[in-house]
């Protein structure tokens, strides 16, 4: 962001400043921050690693094609849970020289799972849950799969023209009747642009068909009595 003349203006919101928000919005957990594999222009996050993207920054959405994007994240998670428990074991090493008796190591492998996905970010979320819907899982991503426990959506946007919600009913009616929580929070920077009106249309029909499926689904607006702004946009993650 720093790199930009005009997204340096914003970097109250890089990635650290939202590792530390997410770990006042969610304490007690480990957080983990995936980040983008590139930056076009070094404004537009591109996912590559979850789903293929074209020239323009375009997300090639719910296709099978080179769709491993849950398989990805479960052997992210895998990772970076067993990082943290060889630092803690270490950290554990250090203080038992110091005491008689060893702490148990206070991070479960059976730890629930939220996931968060912020403006593009949604990308790749919308893209596991369509995986997560139609595509077989293997032992390994049925294991991580149970342990999801909440989904949150915030103001979800890429550069493309459809596809920034999922609307596909079967994809809808799978994702409602494993009962996850779902939490969706948008702004009048993404649901009221004039110049985007799929976006609202599409987060109309993602919010009512899955009530429809009666999923366990919460909608909150943000700030719907004033004029859309990036910066609205980005206080969705102190807010939600």
């Amino acid at each position: 962001m720093s790199q930009h003349r005009t997204n340096n203006l914003y970097l109250h919101w890089n990635l650290e400043s939202t590792a530390r928000i997410l770990a006042k919005r969610f304490e007690d957990s480990l957080i983990i921050v995936v980040k983008p594999k590139e930056m076009l222009l070094n404004t537009f996050s591109i996912y590559s690693n979850f789903v293929e993207f074209d020239q323009d920054g375009i997300p090639m959405l719910f296709t099978y094609t080179n769709s491993n994007g849950l398989t990805h994240l479960s052997k992210l998670y895998s990772k970076a849970l067993e990082l943290y428990q060889n630092r803690q074991a270490c950290d554990l090493d250090k203080s038992s020289e110091k005491s008689d008796t060893r702490p148990v190591i206070g991070c479960s492998a059976e730890l629930s799972v939220s996931f968060v996905g912020f403006s593009k970010g949604c990308v790749p979320l919308n893209q596991i849950l369509f995986e997560v819907a139609t595509k077989p899982l293997s032992p390994e991503t049925s294991d991580f799969v149970s342990k999801i426990k909440s989904v949150y959506w915030l103001d979800a946007g890429h550069n493309g023209r459809e596809d920034t919600w999922i609307t596909s009913e079967f994809v809808l009616q799978k994702i409602a009747s494993t009962m996850i929580e779902l939490f969706v929070h948008i702004t009048p920077y993404q649901i009221k642009d004039i110049n985007r009106p799929w976006i609202g249309k599409e987060q109309r029909k993602f919010i009512q068909k899955l009530k429809a499926f009666k999923a366990n689904v919460t909608e909150t607006r943000h700030h719907f009595d004033e004029p859309g702004s990036l910066d609205l946009h980005f206080s969705i993650l102190t807010e939600f």
